[in-house]
Formats: structure tokens, C-alpha cells, sequence
């Protein structure tokens, strides 16, 4: 038995013949098919049977030689479909939804892929066993044929099921194009192959077609492309070149076959085949094929791309989001040229509609990519009300900010303390010092009282003046320029009140902006020419209760506001700071909450700091999905003052928000990993030292004390080789992750070669542990909260009244606030719930890995779940079983 070197995947099995022992072969073969097929289901194997004179075209479960195989015996052959038409009967098939791209049907049906090559097989059954696109060049040497050797075909045995064995899962067939859809291209733009030529073929006069669905063409040419662009993947040039090379007997539209392959492994479901940096081989490799067939492929790509915009009220939005990340990097490589104002009708659409957050979201990932002024620069004018704030910060303290209107006011009774915070953090102080400088000015009885006289002012501005001189380090002229215009500001007014607790409207103010909502710029959350005055302002962000902290990192963030590299500096040097102040949960999810009101305008700031601090150990894991799922990030009523309400949205949905979750999931379930690892090779390691202590002494005596160091030491960079390799490769081909060097470094710090072996698997067992439970918080923290938002949302919709008088206050779900109108459609309802359904998907699919072992311990959650969280969990089993 010989097995072809372009298959990759180990439950294929390959079987390469000659038609002389085709007896033979189907005798084993019938054999083989009764025995196993009782284990069929559990296994998921494939049977490829692969002609000898054409290797290169393999066929699932029959192929090209199905037809001398039934010349020889028409009732074994047909025993054999009969058996698989059985099982394909009884086999189930409740994974399908959860690994479909789109909801529909409609136009293309997404069929489960046994399914397809079972109908595409008794297509071919009923054709006679003929198709027209492969290659016979042993037609040409009949002589060579006559020639070959025999080969005797031993018993096989099918491996029984091993449940330690990680089987490939099933997949759905992704279709975008059929016969309709393919344009006629001219002749002149198609180039006649220079093999062709060789093989004295004439260019055919016919217009390329695309073979059906349910066709063996479609499976034989899908699969060649498949596995060329698999296996090529470390060259996209290679890729792209093989992929067009593709010859084929009858001419088909191979153009919109190649582009229709691309994505369905972009779109691939739990996640793609090929995983280099995210989805950068996929955008490039697009790239590639357009500047190869230039005349052609870039009308097909944005053909598929026009379809994929009309069907994507039924697109899946973890698939949604990936056409977002390769459309915008598409995009940024074609200087933002496309038919935008085909797609102006998504401006007028409800804030979370499908097309309406593809296109704000592209927009947000341009400026990534670029900068602000170029994007809106290269853009038409009407499409400016989608795009983001401009990516810069949010200072409320500034004297005179240029970047946001008049509704946030520096008269807060605490912008002198923040100022006295900021210098000092910019003067290179301790952290101890700077710890003892917001505890001191964050203290509510030396804050001034609105009642307070000017001259009290006065006098309290040069104690704070006396202050930083005795502290030695001098302000810098941007902050002296905004303390001067501080001391400018019109002392007549009064101050607001300093309330320690969230800034929640009263029902008269929220109708008061919910009603002044139509003379804003738009619904995107644009800042409102709104009339609200500086007393509807306290001297903390949303969700924030603690002054402390909200001096302290809201000093922190602007400090280091101009580079990555700054803020990064400063975390580092007032890190033991951070861990005084937010030494809870609780104050980790305001600290976050100081964090987005700060960068609220730049959320990629808010994603790398949030990571950062992350993997430095100053904030948990929980505290992300905690801040996530808080009221403030879950309410459809908490909307910041000056900002439109009509384009009110749970934050929560934001892509931001999700890509920290995501990384928090990868994080955890990473350093579990990574602590086993440790912990088994410690625990080797100690057995290993055991038998050495029992062994002669004088094999010990013969080694010197140096050679023992050395060996300590081998052994050590074997165990972190082993260990960080994996590592490393998983998260290059995850998300777009920082290095978790830093996180090993700490790792060999804390569980490093010092001291015996029995006391390094002591500490990796109890941080092993402690990873654990991290790892358990995080899922069913976030599963919870999940399911009561689509609960909760789920009787919303259902309601004929969507008043929510009758929602407690005190809930802590979507529609928490009492006593207020939403003022929001039914479709609006449906666009959030949509998105909230995507959202418990992508967690399902792409951390499944972490889910299945808590799996039983959620039954019980499960079972009281919405009947819509129960599906996605009743197909996540059926996926794996």
C-alpha cells in the first residue's frame, strides 16, 4: 500500500492500484466496508481511491477507477454503495448550523461535505462513471500499461476508536457562485497556456463553465485547488501561479473556482486551514492572483465581494469579521479604490445592521492601516458620518481641547489634583511618592466646595504651587499652559457637585437628550452641537465609584498618551502602584473603565494596553470579562452625555470589546497549557533524578560538580525548547498577539531551577491550580452573563410594548433602567440580538478546545439557558461526538 505525499490529512487513507488486481482489491475492499462500518461515525474516515496512471486526481469514497471496478464485478461494487448509502442515511447531522457561513439555503444550499460528495458520487453513477476534466495521458502509452506489474493487496484492518486520537471534524461545503453568475470574459484577456500549445490542444472557442454543485467536475477541480493552496502556503507566489496553471480537459470558469476556494478556507469554520497571522496569507495571496491574471481576476473578486455585501443579513458574524480584516487590508493595498456609492444605501440603515457595521468597522481598520486624514481623504464625502472620532485622547482635564466641543468642562473640583498627578508622573517621581500624592489629593474633604469663596481658591492654587515646588520637579510648558488656563476659567460659575458613584441621568435629563438626539451630526456616535451644560458633568468616568482611581490611571494613560512605547514605560515604572490601587477585581473593572474613557476615541490603545497589563500580571483575566459584561458596557439606556442616543448600542458589541475577550480566552487556556507542560517535564525530571539516586555511587563520583551545573542546564533549555516552540507557533498562527516571551521569562523566574524538583512540581501544581480556576472564572463568567443578556433581549423582542418599566433597576442585564422608553424598533432589537447570537458562536467555535472539559459541569447552565444558547451547545456536543 502506498500512500500519496500531496495528502496531508492522517484519516485519509490512499490506495493505489492497477487495474489488473481491481478483483482483488474490491474483495478486501467489500471486506473492509461491512467491518467498519459500524465504527464509521465515531472515526469520520475517508477512503480515497487513487488510480495508478493518474496520481494526481484523487476521489473520495470512489474515484476514476470505480469504472474498471465495476467492468470486473457490478454486484460487489454495488454492495459497497449500498452500505454507504445506509449509513449516509442513519448518520446525523445536528453540527451543520453550527458550522455553516450563512443561515440560508438561499441561493446556494450549505450542505454537510459527506453529503455533497455522496450526492456528487451518484452523480457520476449515473453518468456511467465518465468525467470531462481529468487528464488520461496513459491513453497515449498503451504499451507502457500492458507492461505493469502486478501487486498483491494484504488484509486490512480499520484502527478501532481511540478517544485520545484528535479526529479532524466535519465541515460544510462553502458555495458563492454557480452557473449564472460566471460573465463571459473575452478572448483576447484570456491567455492561451503554453502546455497546451505543447500538447498541440486548440484553444477552445467555448465559454468557460462552471460545473454544478452536485457535479464530480466540481469536486475533482475543488480539490486539486484545495490542496495546492494548503501545501503552498509558505509561498504565495507559487500559490497563486499553480492555482491559475491548473489544467483541465473542458473549459470551466476557473477564475471564480479559485476565488470561491479562497474563501471558503478564509471562512472556514471553527477557523481556517491555513493560519499565518490571522488571515494575512488568504488577503495576500487574493493580491497575488490579481496581479497574475490582471485582466480577469480582480472584476471576479469584486463580483464575489458584491455578493458576499448583498448576502450578509444571513452571514454568520465571526465570518462577517473576517471579511472585515481581509477587506480592509485589501483595501489599504488598492489605496481605498471601490464602488462606494453602491453602498450608500447602508448610511440610512439602523446603527446595527450588518452592512452599516461592515462598512463603519472596514473604516475603523483603514485607520489602523494608514492614518485618519488619509482615509477620510480618500473616501466620498457622504460616507464621513460612518467614520470613527479622530484616534486621539481623551483628556476632560485639558484647559483647551481641540478635539472635542464644549460639553466637557475643566471646572471639575478635582482637575487641580489631576494636574498635580500628571506633573508628578511626568517628573519622573517614585511610584511610592505618586501613590501618596493621589491618596492625598484624592481625600474629599481638601477637594473645594462648590460654596467655596475665590480667594479660598486662590489660596488653594498656591498651596499647590508651594506643593510642587517643595516636590522638585518642575512642570513641563504644556502643563503649565494648562494650568494658566485652568486659572483663566470664569471663577462665576459653579462647580458641580463630586458624586462618588456612576454618572446615571435622571429620566427628565435622558428625555432632554433623547429629544435634543436629532440635532446631532449622526447616529454613529457623533458629538451632538448639544445644548448640556458643565453641571451634568462629575469628576468620574462611567461605571468608575473611587476618585482614586480615577486620578491615579486616568494620569497614568495621558502621561504616556504620545507612543506605545510611552505608556508602556510608565505601566512598567508604576507598576507596583497599579497593584496598590487596583489590588481587587472590582477596582481592576474601573481601572478599565478610566482606560476606555480615556481612549474612547482610539480603541486599538484600548485593546494593546489592556493586553499589556494583562500579561504583566497588574490586571486578571476575570476583570476583562467582568468590565465586558458590566452595566455600563451592556445598557441600551447609559448613553454618555453629547453623543447621539440614536445610535445607542451596547458597547459590549463593539469589535474591540471582543478582541480583548479573545485574547483573554487564548490567554488563559495558553497558560494552562504552558503550566502542564512544565509540570509533566518536572515531574519526568524528578523521576529521573530518583533512579539516578539509586544507581552506583561511582558513577556519580565520576562526574564533577561542573558537569552537573552543565547538565542542569541542558536539561533546563531542553524542557523551555520543547515548551516554547509550540508556544510561539500557536500564537503566530492565533490572533494578532504580543509575544508571551515575557510570560515564560516569568515562568522560569517563578518555577526555575532553584531548589529540588520536588518542590518545582509543588509550585507548577499549585499554579497550575490557580491557572485552572482563572481559566474556569473566565468561561463560566462569561457564559452567564452571556446567556441573561440573550434572555433578557429574547422577551424584549417578543413583547408587543417595549416600554421596561417593568425591569428591575437593580438588574444588571440589557434594559437595566427603569422607568425609560427605548425608543428602539423591533428590527433594531433583532440587529442586536444577531449579533449577540454571532458573538456566543465565535466564543463556541474558536475556544472549543477549553470548552469541552468544563463541558458537563455546565449542564446545569445549559439546561436553564434561552433554547437559542441550548442549540448552539447541543450542536457544540454533536460536533465533537
Amino acid at each position: 500500500m502506498l500512500v500519496c505525499p500531496c495528502l496531508e490529512y492522517a484519516d485519509d487513507i490512499v490506495l493505489i492500484f492497477e487495474e489488473k488486481e481491481a478483483r482483488v482489491f474490491l474483495d478486501e475492499l467489500t471486506a473492509l466496508f461491512l467491518s467498519f462500518s459500524m465504527h464509521f461515525a465515531r472515526t469520520k474516515c475517508k477512503f480515497m481511491l487513487v488510480d495508478m496512471q493518474s496520481q494526481n486526481t484523487p476521489l473520495t469514497t470512489q474515484g476514476e477507477s470505480a469504472q474498471a471496478i465495476a467492468t470486473h464485478d457490478v454486484a460487489a461494487l454495488t454492495d459497497i454503495l449500498g452500505t454507504i448509502d445506509v449509513y449516509m442515511t442513519k448518520r446525523q447531522k445536528n453540527h451543520v448550523p453550527l458550522l455553516r457561513v450563512w443561515e440560508t439555503d438561499d441561493p446556494h444550499p450549505q450542505e454537510d461535505y459527506l453529503d455533497c460528495l455522496w450526492a456528487q458520487i451518484r452523480s457520476m453513477r449515473a453518468s456511467g462513471w465518465q468525467e470531462k476534466v481529468s487528464w488520461r495521458l496513459y491513453d497515449s502509452f498503451p504499451s507502457l500499461k500492458e507492461l505493469g506489474q502486478p501487486h498483491h493487496i494484504p488484509p486490512l484492518t480499520p484502527p478501532d476508536y481511540d478517544p485520545e486520537v484528535v479526529y479532524p471534524m466535519p465541515r460544510v461545503v462553502f458555495r458563492m457562485f454557480d452557473y449564472t453568475d460566471v460573465i463571459e470574459q473575452d478572448d483576447d484577456s484570456e491567455p492561451v497556456q503554453d502546455a497546451d500549445l505543447a500538447l498541440g490542444q486548440p484553444k477552445s472557442k467555448e465559454p468557460p463553465v462552471l460545473p454544478g454543485a452536485h457535479t464530480i467536475e466540481r469536486f475533482l477541480i475543488d480539490e486539486q485547488l484545495t490542496i495546492l493552496m494548503n501545501n503552498l502556503s509558505f509561498n504565495r507566489v507559487w500559490c497563486a501561479k499553480s492555482m491559475l496553471s491548473l489544467r483541465t480537459r473542458a473549459r470551466v470558469a476557473l477564475d471564480y473556482m479559485i476565488v470561491e476556494v479562497v474563501f471558503a478556507g478564509m471562512f472556514n469554520l471553527p477557523y481556517p486551514p491555513v493560519q499565518h497571522g490571522n488571515l494575512l496569507f488568504y488577503g495576500s495571496l487574493l493580491i497575488q492572483l490579481c496581479q497574475e491574471a490582471s485582466n480577469s481576476m480582480p472584476l471576479v473578486l469584486a463580483q464575489a465581494t458584491e455578493l458576499l455585501y448583498e448576502r450578509l443579513n444571513t452571514m454568520k458574524p465571526v465570518c462577517i469579521g473576517r471579511m472585515i480584516e481581509w477587506f480592509s487590508y485589501h483595501l489599504s493595498n488598492y489605496q481605498l479604490q471601490w464602488s462606494w456609492r453602491e453602498w450608500s444605501g447602508a448610511i440610512s440603515e439602523d446603527p446595527m445592521s450588518p452592512h452599516r457595521r461592515l462598512i463603519t468597522e472596514t473604516f475603523a481598520r483603514l485607520i489602523r492601516f494608514s492614518y485618519y486624514e488619509n482615509v477620510k481623504r480618500l473616501l466620498p464625502k457622504v460616507f464621513y458620518p460612518l467614520l470613527p472620532p479622530q484616534p486621539v485622547v481623551v483628556n476632560k482635564y485639558d484647559a483647551k481641547p481641540a478635539y472635542i466641543v464644549s460639553v466637557w468642562s475643566v471646572d471639575l473640583p478635582s482637575a487641580a489634583a489631576f494636574h498635580q498627578v500628571l506633573n508628578a508622573m511626568r517628573a519622573r517621581s517614585s511610584a511610592s511618592d505618586v501613590l501618596k500624592l493621589t491618596q492625598r489629593v484624592s481625600d474629599l474633604d481638601r477637594l473645594p466646595s462648590p460654596s467655596a469663596t475665590e480667594d479660598d481658591e486662590v489660596e488653594h492654587e498656591g498651596g499647590m504651587e508651594s506643593s510642587e515646588d517643595e516636590r522638585g520637579g518642575p512642570a513641563s510648558d504644556e502643563d503649565m499652559n494648562g494650568t494658566e488656563g485652568a486659572q483663566l476659567m470664569d471663577r462665576a460659575k459653579n462647580r458641580p457637585h463630586l458624586v462618588a458613584r456612576r454618572r446615571l441621568f435622571q429620566a427628565s435629563q435622558r428625555k432632554a437628550s433623547t429629544s435634543g438626539g436629532e440635532e446631532g451630526h449622526g447616529p454613529e456616535g457623533e458629538l451632538m452641537s448639544s445644548t448640556e451644560t458643565a453641571s451634568q458633568l462629575t469628576d468620574l468616568s462611567h461605571g468608575v465609584t473611587s476618585l482614586l482611581t480615577e486620578l491615579f490611571f486616568s494620569a497614568l494613560f495621558i502621561a504616556g498618551h504620545k507612543t506605545i512605547s510611552h505608556t508602556f514605560s510608565y505601566i512598567k515604572k508604576y507598576a507596583s502602584a497599579i497593584r496598590t490601587i487596583a489590588s481587587t477585581v472590582e477596582i481592576q473593572v474601573e481601572a478599565l473603565h478610566v482606560l476606555q474613557a480615556v481612549w474612547i476615541n482610539h480603541p486599538q490603545m484600548i485593546v494593546i494596553i489592556t493586553e499589556h497589563m494583562c500579561r504583566s500580571g497588574l490586571i486578571d483575566p476575570e476583570a476583562i470579562v467582568r468590565w465586558a459584561y458590566s452595566p455600563i458596557m451592556t445598557s441600551l439606556t447609559e448613553i454618555p452625555i453629547g453623543y447621539n442616543p440614536a445610535g445607542a448600542r451596547p458597547r459590549i458589541l463593539d469589535f474591540y470589546v471582543w478582541e480583548c475577550l479573545n485574547r483573554t480566552f487564548m490567554r488563559v487556556g495558553r497558560r494552562v497549557t504552558r503550566i502542564t507542560n512544565r509540570l509533566n517535564a518536572a515531574k519526568e525530571l524528578m523521576e529521573t533524578e530518583g533512579l539516578r539516586s539509586v544507581s552506583p555511587g561511582s558513577e556519580r563520583r565520576d562526574k564533577s560538580p561542573d558537569d552537573d551545573d552543565d547538565d542542569d542546564e541542558n536539561d533546563k533549555r531542553q524542557r523551555l525548547g520543547s515548551t516554547r516552540r509550540p508556544d510561539r507557533r500557536n500564537a503566530m498562527a492565533g490572533y494578532e498577539m504580543v509575544s508571551s516571551e515575557n510570560e515564560e521569562d516569568e515562568d522560569d523566574a517563578l518555577f526555575g531551577g532553584k531548589g529540588s524538583s520536588g518542590s518545582r512540581v509543588a509550585r507548577l501544581e499549585e499554579a497550575r491550580c490557580e491557572a485552572v480556576r482563572s481559566q474556569c472564572a473566565v468561561i463560566t463568567l462569561l457564559l452567564h452573563r452571556h446567556a441573561c443578556l440573550t434572555s433578557e433581549l429574547a422577551a424584549e423582542i417578543a413583547g408587543d410594548d417595549l416600554d421596561i418599566s417593568s425591569v428591575s433597576r437593580s438588574s444588571t442585564a440589557l434594559l437595566h433602567s427603569s422607568g425609560l422608553k427605548l425608543g428602539l424598533s423591533k428590527q433594531a432589537l433583532q440587529h442586536i440580538a444577531f449579533w449577540l447570537k454571532g458573538r456566543l458562536v465565535q466564543v463556541v467555535l474558536e475556544h472549543c478546545d477549553q470548552l469541552m472539559p468544563y463541558l458537563d459541569n455546565l449542564d446545569e447552565f445549559i439546561c436553564g439557558a434561552h433554547p437559542e444558547v441550548q442549540d448552539v451547545f447541543q450542536q457544540l456536543r454533536a460536533l465533537h461526538s
